[in-house]
């Protein structure tokens, strides 16, 4: 077998695609593509199986008649066999095809020849995604390579569902997840500095790269003549519901031939990258090509744009230089959200040595025209229609409209290559609708819209795929349709017929004492026959930006101004939003106005600068077009008053978010210091957009301070410590009998070396009551702190110090503090009815309140008692367990009597206790007693 291997090796490259059967989910009609040797003894195929990966597989056993071959060059075929398989159930399966032998003397993997050539493919069925097609590669892997000069290969994928593709490199393979022996890429076949790697044009160490969004194969440069395979994968994606899945790959096995540099320079091709052309546009692009060798090329170009009516004009031996002409009548139906992808390709003719090659790909964005918003108008003061006439827009097949609004008009500049809304327009997407499905009237689900403010509306039109033609009624979600352009705007202002709120801006930044503007007008528009002037107002308030609990704080209001100085009013933490209800002369309510809250600043520190980002509820927009800047004031900018809060920049808001980053650039001070309290506060600017209406409208935040932001934990405290531990003896002496409040006073001493920093926020005081998980049960900012406790004051104990960066240092010594058990009997029963010994018992707390001197006597911490009485002889008597009882009681209360009820005689008894107290150390839980007790009874009867 050995002798006959040279002879046998043939297979230069290969791939597997796949097509789904759109009638059949499970079907796929499946093509295996070989490249080989045209000087080769043997036939692709001839010793191959194909795996379906199912548990089926087709031995191939080509005799020359099974599969199909083309020449493609003057050393290559290539083989094409095409089955169809129908696959048992949906699931993700690996096709894969596997032969002896791959070519011969391979320079970057061992022993070649009897390396096995595999190649795989990847097919995800799920109904969930729909039926798929696997992506075709266009261009054969052909080029060759030539010592010390740049080769390049694209496989020119192209996919007809439009999925996202991206590419990587892989090893190459000799069975399912077996790598071929001792594989190196190309650029690392010889050891690290070796010359025979190669260097870079640049004369830099070699490369090998493969671009991830284009496919471009980029060898950087070979350093040896040779043969060389590469390995990699073309990965397709699906954007289902906003997230991508994985449908599988194509992988592509690939001989690289490189041969001695003779001196020849590659050809050099130019055109634009990328053309951005809408729908019923035609493109007529030039691709020049040059040689520096002054040879004749083959200029080729590779895509699936020429299934749907483009040209090239190239072809073999064009002149150098030269342009070629690339033409496309685009229509409606080639529309959708991923580019087309053309890979161009100018190999030189050059006699008598290795032809060389330039590579580049032609990117292409068709969209859709923009829809036109054909009509708007006002529905009440809180809602308006807007419509969308199918018929007038030149793209038929639109599957769906989106309805954008925005508060106000702005202008967006016309770029083709950005379908659907651009970002940073403050546009919100309000419906996605049908196109038979208008008019559609916006009353911002239910919430209504805000009277007097200016709407403006834009479309844009998506086209999402059927999954197949055959089978039109069923739709899945494909990525092919894309979106138009945005359309051009169209505004309304409602009409008002309720007070405009203007201002609500804080004047005051307290927990306790806060003040708040409020401040709107009439609308001038209302007149005295809907409404009987004087008008009169009722002011409510509630928390947060739109509240449900509202409070009315003023009545009868004449004026339009009010300053809120409600009692606790808490600007510092909380945010307040207002409405007003408009009364008529007779105090009857006619409407209430939108509602319209306080602007709210957070900080965010970080190690070298403040971000502050700020948020308002209002009816208004506060990113108009034509007062964009809202205005940011900090302290520590006027030498002579470092408190005074001066404006220190202006935040252009149709560029940037509510958000501006404070490093000291702007106030002109300096890098931000650790050690210095950073206050701030915002003014926004906003608008109705509304001709009656008075603007900029200039609303105030809270103050808010800040330090920067530190990564190093505070120390530790020194000292931890239960101060409040007393002897067993002196709590049972000091604590009144059935006391169950208690108290844990925990103090420490702050660390005060020079390496830690000064920062320190405040203690978090950690607590359990077994020692296993502990929680926070309180903070301190003092060297103390007092843990009240009910019924249990055993636990334990542990600090961490929280700086003002939100950093927590590791926690301190644990403390424990143990409960102080205690039982007692006394010994005597006297059965004489006064009510004192009646029983044998510990006493009962009322029995010895106020008596210090008889605290030892009480029963403390005690879960459970077993008491056994005998008899002067030993024998026993009687027994109790308190934790067989239903209600188990701890005092016993034995009257004397045996177990079998009978009353014993007078004489003495003796008795063990066993008790079971709630004690943390586990030695200590379980305490025996002995004694003895006398029955003295009147009548002197019973056994013993």
């Amino acid at each position: 077998m050995l002798a006959n291997q040279a002879t046998a090796t043939h297979i230069r490259a290969g791939e597997i695609t796949a097509r789904g059967i759109c009638s059949q989910g499970l079907t796929y009609e499946i093509t295996l593509r070989g490249y080989a040797d045209t000087d080769s003894e043997v036939i692709f195929g001839s010793n191959g199986t194909l795996d379906y990966g199912d548990g089926t597989s087709l031995v191939i056993n080509n005799d020359g008649d099974k599969i199909p071959r083309t020449r493609l060059s003057e050393d290559t075929w290539v083989y094409e066999l095409k089955v169809r398989h129908t696959f048992p159930s949906a699931r993700t399966y690996i096709v894969s095809f596997r032969e002896f032998y791959r070519n011969e003397n391979v320079l970057n993997m061992d022993n070649s020849v009897n390396m096995p050539f595999y190649i795989e493919t990847v097919i995800v069925i799920d109904p969930f995604i729909g039926v798929n097609n696997t992506p075709q590669l266009l261009v054969p892997p052909v080029d060759k390579a030539a010592v010390g000069k740049l080769y390049l290969h694209n496989p020119g994928a192209y996919d007809i569902d439009g999925d996202s593709l991206s590419y990587r490199l892989v090893i190459c393979r000799q069975d399912r997840n077996v790598p071929v022996a001792n594989y190196r890429f190309p650029h690392e076949t010889y050891p690290p500095g070796d010359a025979r790697n190669g260097t870079t044009l640049t004369g830099e160490l070699p490369t090998l790269t493969l671009d991830e969004f284009t496919g471009d194969l980029v060898w950087n440069t070979p350093g040896t003549k040779g043969e060389y395979n590469v390995a990699f994968l073309i990965e397709e994606w699906r954007k289902v519901q906003g997230k991508y899945h994985s449908l599988g790959y194509v992988m592509r096995d690939m001989l690289i031939i490189v041969g001695d540099n003779n001196n020849n320079t590659p050809p050099v091709l130019e055109f634009t990258k990328e053309i951005c052309v809408v729908a019923g546009e035609k493109i007529e692009e030039n691709i020049w090509v040059s040689d520096p060798d002054g040879d004749k090329v083959d200029l080729m170009v590779y895509g699936g744009v020429f299934n749907l009516g483009a040209t090239f004009s190239g072809g073999t031996g064009v002149n150098t230089p030269g342009q070629s002409v690339f033409t496309w009548q685009t229509e409606c139906v080639d529309v959708r959200s991923q580019p087309y992808q053309v890979v161009i390709r100018a190999r030189d003719l050059r006699g008598g040595g290795v032809s060389l090659t330039d590579i580049k790909t032609l990117n292409i964005r068709v969209v859709a025209p923009p829809p036109v918003v054909e009509n708007l108008r006002p529905i009440g003061n809180r809602a308006a229609e807007v419509n969308f006439d199918r018929n007038s827009y030149s793209c038929s097949h639109v599957q769906r409209i989106q309805v954008w609004r925005r508060e106000g008009s702005i202008d967006i500049p016309l770029d083709t290559c950005v379908s659907g809304m651009p970002p940073y327009h403050r546009y919100q997407l309000v419906d996605v609708r049908k196109p038979d499905e208008f008019p559609f009237v916006d009353n911002d689900n239910w919430q209504g819209l805000n009277p007097g403010a200016t709407y403006c509306y834009r479309f844009v039109a998506e086209f999402p795929q059927l999954e197949c033609d055959q089978s039109p009624a069923y739709e899945f979600p494909q990525p092919d349709g894309g979106q138009s352009l945005v359309s051009d705007e169209l505004c309304v202002t409602l009409p008002a017929k309720v007070p405009l709120i203007m201002n609500v801006s804080v004047e005051e930044t307290s927990a306790t004492n806060g003040q708040i503007l409020v401040r709107w007008m009439p609308d001038p528009e209302l007149t005295a026959e809907e409404v009987a002037k004087p008008y009169h107002y009722d002011l409510y308030r509630a928390e947060g930006y739109r509240g449900s609990a509202y409070t009315r704080i003023a009545s009868n209001l004449k004026d339009t101004v009010f300053i809120d100085q409600s009692a606790e009013l808490n600007t510092k933490n909380l945010v307040y939003n207002y409405y007003l209800m408009l009364k008529d002369a007779n105090g009857v309510e006619f409407d209430s106005s939108s509602t319209a809250s306080t602007v709210r600043v957070e900080p965010i520190p970080g190690e070298k600068n403040i971000t502050l980002n700020w948020k308002a509820q209002v009816p208004w927009t506060n990113s108009a077009s034509q007062y964009p800047l809202h205005d940011i004031y900090r302290n520590r900018v006027d030498s002579n008053d470092p408190d005074k809060l001066v404006r220190i920049a202006q935040v252009n808001i149709l560029k940037i978010d509510f958000t501006y980053i404070d490093d000291g650039t702007d106030a002109g001070t300096g890098p931000l210091q650790d050690d210095v309290e950073y206050c701030y506060y915002i003014v926004t600017s906003g608008s109705y957009s509304n001709p009656n209406v008075p603007e900029p409208l200039l609303n105030s935040s809270q103050q808010v301070c800040s330090y920067l932001k530190d990564d190093i934990p505070p120390c530790p405290p020194l000292e931890f410590e239960l101060t409040n531990l007393n002897t067993c003896e002196e709590f049972i002496r000091e604590t009144p009998c059935g006391n169950t409040s208690f108290e844990n006073v925990l103090e420490w001493k702050n660390n005060t070396d020079g390496l830690c920093r000064d920062d320190l926020a405040y203690w978090q005081i950690y607590y359990s009551p077994d020692g296993t998980d502990f929680e926070v049960i309180g903070t301190s900012t003092t060297s103390r702190f007092v843990h009240q406790v009910q019924d249990n004051p055993a636990g334990y104990y542990y600090l961490r110090a929280m700086d003002r960066s939100g950093n927590l240092n590791e926690p301190s010594n644990v403390v424990m503090r143990d409960n102080c058990p205690n039982y007692w009997l006394p010994n005597v029963i006297t059965r004489n009815g006064d009510g004192m010994n009646d029983v044998l018992r510990p006493p009962l707390s009322d029995e010895i309140a106020g008596r210090p001197e008889l605290y030892y006597r009480c029963p403390r911490f005690v879960e459970a008692v077993e008491f056994t009485v005998y008899n002067r002889w030993g024998k026993e008597v009687y027994s109790y367990n308190s934790a067989n009882r239903a209600e188990p009681d701890i005092y016993i209360r034995w009257d004397g009597c045996a177990s079998n009820g009978e009353r014993l005689s007078n004489s003495t008894y003796y008795y063990v206790v066993n008790v079971t107290y709630r004690m943390l150390d586990p030695d200590k839980r379980k305490q025996q007693l002995k004694g003895w007790v006398y029955i003295v009874d009147p009548e002197r009867g019973g056994k013993q």
